[in-house]
């Protein structure tokens, strides 16, 4: 009888071991492993930086001229083509930009960098800059705002790079025939209230089960053979990273085959350009990008897009 409890003993002492064994291991690995993405996403990012370097100071050194071409040009359709050097060469610095930024954000040295502007104005012109994609790619695209215009603080440059990574993605992953759109809305009052962004599109959509993974650096989700341009991975994580700073969420609501939309909700307090209360009215018509009718002797089929503008009201 004492054999048979010591030789169980003696199994279970062997199970237990064993197992506190293959957890040690197991534990093990995937510290190595941990370890071994780590310094992969360090190589990335060292990668990276120093070929951002090396395109910052061409670029900058292409876009002063251009913009004084823009400046100087007498004719319509040279001044057009102008700022389409101009804006192209823009969304270009701001990838470059936002690959200075991930080495920023890996050593904690982002900081917000808050002007006065008129925050409406802002995202109507950084939304406009995409028309030529638009038109480009077949894709209706529309602006929608519920003021003409609201005065506030906030980093200009950081928001541009919130929305130029989310319409970046957008019209990336939208087909030919989709729609993007934009949309702004002022919840709550002017002077505490906070502003809702909504970037939607009717492209490729997101798995359920990646939608928590999207914002993860260097994430990439599988794409279709037809889009070839899938990206560094770290655009999401960056724009996340921005609106946090200025104290807002993003979330995003997507299904597959139909689309995505991303929400951006930033807190703001309306200022004038001297900084006194701004009085704002709540209702506004959209302002949106429609199809022109097809011209006599055009019978390709190509779209183009203009930009309808509508008036506003608002006392100050």
């Amino acid at each position: 009888m004492y054999a048979l409890l010591l030789i169980a003993a003696l199994v279970v002492a062997r199970h237990l071991v064993l197992r506190r064994a293959r957890a040690r291991f197991r534990n093990e690995r995937e510290r190595q492993e941990a370890q071994r993405l780590h310094e992969l996403d360090m190589m990335k990012i060292r990668f990276f930086t120093n070929v951002s370097h090396e395109f910052r100071t061409p670029l900058s050194l292409i876009i002063s001229p251009v913009e004084k071409m823009v400046r100087e040009s007498e004719g319509p359709e040279e001044k057009r083509q102008f700022q389409l050097i101009h804006r192209n060469a823009r969304r270009l610095l701001n990838m470059v930009n936002q690959l200075l930024d991930f080495r920023k954000l890996e050593e904690h040295e982002l900081r917000l960098a808050k002007t006065t502007g008129d925050i409406i104005g802002f995202i109507r012109e950084v939304s406009f800059s995409f028309s030529d994609m638009a038109e480009n790619k077949g894709i209706g695209f529309a602006f929608h705002a519920d003021r003409e215009r609201l005065f506030t603080s906030f980093d200009h440059d950081k928001l541009e790079r919130v929305l130029f990574n989310l319409l970046s993605n957008a019209f990336k992953f939208t087909q030919a025939g989709g729609r993007v759109s934009v949309s702004v809305a002022l919840d709550g009052p002017p002077a505490a209230g906070s502003l809702r962004i909504k970037v939607a599109d009717t492209g490729i959509g997101i798995a359920p089960e990646k939608l928590e993974k999207i914002f993860e650096r260097f994430f990439q989700d599988a794409i279709p053979g037809s889009m070839v341009n899938q990206g560094s991975g770290i655009g999401l994580s960056i724009t996340r990273e921005f609106v946090r700073l200025h104290g807002g969420t993003i979330t995003v609501e997507s299904r597959e085959q139909e689309g995505s939309t991303f929400t951006v909700t930033l807190p703001v307090a309306a200022v004038s350009e001297t900084s006194e209360p701004v009085k704002i009215e709540e209702t506004a018509e959209p302002v949106e990008f429609v199809p022109e009718k097809p011209k006599p002797g055009k019978a390709n089929g190509k779209r183009s897009w203009w930009w309808k503008t509508t008036r506003i009201s608002a006392s100050i």
